[in-house]
């Protein structure tokens, strides 16, 4: 992995923010499942995903999903998703 996984929280929320390298200002879009894709302005790839109710939805019943999701749309392994993200 080239740059750093950053992740924050917000646990009142219950909303998960994932970078790859320093949050950027960015360009945000939903997808059909609810997760939110960031791209740097002018890129058409993704450096960022916010999850909404990340503990009630995406980390109780849809893990796989999300850490494959993850994965394959930042172009970082599943095991570096798997060691980054909070259980």
């Amino acid at each position: 992995m080239t740059n750093k996984i950053e992740i924050s929280y917000d646990p009142l929320a219950d909303v998960l923010y994932l970078s790859i390298g320093h949050p950027e200002r960015a360009v945000s879009h939903q997808d059909s499942s609810g997760l939110v894709w960031r791209n740097k302005i002018g890129a058409d790839v993704p450096f960022a995903v916010t999850i909404i109710d990340f503990k009630d939805t995406w980390l109780s019943k849809r893990r796989n999903y999300l850490v494959n999701e993850i994965a394959h749309k930042l172009n970082i392994s599943v095991s570096d998703v798997e060691e980054n993200l909070p259980h």
